[in-house]
């Protein structure tokens, strides 16, 4: 049976470390390179546990994560939008998983140990990956065999991550055990260096990745080095230490995390401007409001799992300032801060209950620090052996990252989720004693909540396993093909990323993108084949009302399906198409605009005038689409004064 174990574990470090190197994406595709090896050592322990499964879990912190992460499940399945909900169950599927096996069954010191390895071995990748960006392939990513490039408008360095911002999250997360080992834990000297060389490579990664969110990494330097102070001020005067040391570590740790804040904030400044590093929130404020409006609509448990992509649509406007990209307007998508988006999507009860989880694991860390630094010691260090240290580490790392989650999205990273679950469940079981070092004897048994907790961990993870295969095969094509559809540039191309597309629904017929894309490839076909050309928007129209069947606020699919009536002259149709996209997506220039041709396809130029107008007041000056615009408006003036029609006032216009 330990020959089985250690397969399972070895599973477990394997999709921790395939996690850490692909699932750094904010969608789940790339989390199927990772996920699945975590799901099956799950069910491999509990297929091999016999009966000796050992689970010391303290039982108020796990009862609290399984209430929190089954509000998840519930709010999921009772959602309408399946695909998006999904999304939320796998990512929180996956980490309870991950919390579970650390929790009850990986507990042992040369366990934790690997763990703790794998973060070191993902941040020095990041680092490598960083400076080969940083050298000039700003768009180097992991996902290469995809297809998938870094997009290059974030930030430079930004390692195996797309987005700085999530890199500096993971950091927070991962390198605050390896500097607790360092400091406060009975290692061998060269196992310190090791950890403090680690450490310094985070700092470097948080410092040149120009995210003004990484600065929260100082919170996690202040958090530890305060936690020591109290724990050590604590002990009674008569007990040995060696306070000298100690405090000295501690000036050392708040000096370092000081000159590395004035460092960032210079390359900030670089960047940003001068004083101007947080002079805007790159749009945030506004997303901060839209997700406080769809929290009104349900207090108290919230719109649903992933509701925040569409309601978000819902509540802007054309004069709402928003964020866009080389001149392209980005859909928020997340809210960019964790917290609201639990309590818009997943209510009171949600923010409440995941608050309440957060305060158990806390809770329980302080109580078993506080028993740890209450016996004598004989060592220079705080702790006997590695375990106080893992603990104070995880509490830093954790404490940072909330205050990072307050704006951004964090927590829809999939090796982010993972590595802040292993840290809650490092505080609701710190593990087995090393007997080498502290002298603690390991007490053997078995206790009925680890094991149900193994059983439910196997189940959720062998529902994951049976239900992923299709997902990922379809998730695959997909990816692919909306990489050659993207780079298409004649008809070739676009039946090649069709053909992809039809896989992909073959594969996985319940994501509505496929649907979307598929029928975007077919209208750019029609634009390459006049001939026959109805056969193709035919069957645009036919792809686009399958995918707004499983996603019927989607604004876009609905303009695109207004917009194929339109060609085919069945404006009737294709009015009722433009009331749904104005209703999901009144905020976007590109339905207004879309909008205002139907208007001008039926013959009501005067009705068309005010989209034109507004939209164009969002599209930069000298573009070539508000030329286009500024054409089309001058037509619907002049149809105007030749009809003798008033010229409506533009209501619309910011």
């Amino acid at each position: 049976m330990r020959a089985f174990e250690s397969i399972a574990f070895f599973l477990f470090l394997a999709g921790v470390l395939l996690t850490g190197v692909f699932g750094t994406w904010t969608v789940m595709a790339p989390m199927w390179l990772g996920a699945p090896l975590i799901w099956a050592s799950a069910v491999l322990v509990v297929a091999t546990a016999g009966g000796g499964i050992r689970g010391r879990l303290a039982t108020v912190p796990a009862g609290a994560m399984l209430v929190f992460v089954g509000w998840i499940g519930f709010r999921a399945l009772t959602h309408g939008v399946r695909a998006l909900a999904l999304e939320d169950v796998y990512f929180a599927g996956t980490g309870a998983v991950a919390y579970y096996l650390m929790a009850v069954r990986f507990d042992r010191p040369w366990q934790r140990f690997s763990v703790v390895s794998v973060w070191g071995a993902l941040i020095m990748l990041n680092l490598g990956l960083g400076l080969y960006q940083w050298a000039g392939h700003a768009s180097a990513s992991p996902l290469w065999f995809i297809g998938q490039r870094r997009p290059v408008q974030d930030a430079v360095f930004g390692g195996l991550f797309p987005n700085s911002n999530h890199l500096c999250g993971f950091m927070e997360l991962a390198a605050f055990p390896l500097l607790a080992l360092a400091c406060f834990s009975r290692v061998h000297s060269f196992v310190r260096m090791v950890c403090w060389i680690v450490f310094a490579a985070a700092v470097t990664c948080v410092v040149m990745s120009t995210s003004r969110g990484g600065l929260a990494f100082g919170v996690g330097v202040v958090a530890l080095a305060g936690m020591l102070f109290v724990l050590r001020a604590g002990r009674s005067t008569g007990r040995r230490t060696n306070n000298r040391a100690g405090m000295a570590v501690l000036t050392g740790l708040l000096l370092l995390g000081a000159g590395g804040g004035v460092v960032a904030l210079r390359v900030l400044e670089a960047k940003f401007g001068e004083g101007r590093v947080f002079e805007n929130l790159n749009g945030r404020g506004g997303m901060w409001e839209r997700a406080i409006e769809q929290w009104q609509l349900s207090p108290l448990t919230g719109t649903g799992a992933r509701s925040y992509e569409y309601y978000e649509r819902y509540f802007r406007d054309l004069k709402t300032n928003w964020v866009f990209w080389s001149d392209t307007e980005i859909d928020a998508v997340f809210a960019h801060n964790d917290w609201l988006q639990v309590l818009a999507d997943y209510g009171l009860i949600g923010l409440v209950l995941v608050v309440v989880m957060l305060l158990a694991h806390a809770w329980n860390a302080l109580g078993f620090l506080l028993v740890e630094t209450g016996h004598e010691r004989v060592h220079r260090g705080l702790f006997p052996d590695y375990r106080g240290s893992l603990v104070v580490g995880a509490l830093a790392g954790l404490c940072a990252f909330a205050v990072h989650c307050a704006g951004d999205f964090q927590m829809h990273v999939g090796v982010n989720v993972v590595t802040a679950a292993i840290l809650l469940a490092i505080l609701a079981n710190p593990g087995e004693p090393d007997e080498r070092q502290s002298g603690v004897p390991v007490e053997r048994g078995q206790r009925a909540a680890g094991g149900l907790a193994l059983l439910g961990t196997a189940a959720v993870a062998l529902v994951l396993l049976v239900s992923a295969p299709h997902r990922a095969v379809g998730d695959y094509h997909f990816r692919r093909s909306v990489n050659v559809f993207t780079r298409a540039d004649g008809l070739g191309g676009y039946l090649q990323a069709a053909a992809g597309f039809a896989k992909a629904a073959e594969a996985n017929p319940e994501d509505p993108n496929i649907y979307f894309y598929w029928g975007m490839a077919d209208l750019k076909a029609a634009d390459e084949m006049p001939a026959i050309s109805r056969q193709y928007v035919e069957k645009a129209i036919e792809h686009f009302e399958q995918g707004i069947r499983l996603y019927p606020p989607h604004p876009y699919m609905a303009m695109w399906l207004g917009r194929s009536c339109d060609a085919l002259q069945r404006y009737e149709e294709a009015g009722r198409w433009f009331e749904t996209a104005l209703r999901w997506g009144n905020g976007s220039r590109e339905v207004h605009h879309k909008y205002g041709d139907h208007l001008v396809f039926t013959k009501r130029p005067a009705e068309a005038l005010p989209h034109f107008v507004a939209a164009m007041h969002r599209y930069p000056r000298e573009s070539l689409d508000r030329m286009e615009l500024q054409a089309k408006i001058n037509y619907c003036m002049a149809e105007a004064k030749r009809s003798s029609a008033p010229v409506p006032v533009p209501a619309e216009t910011p």
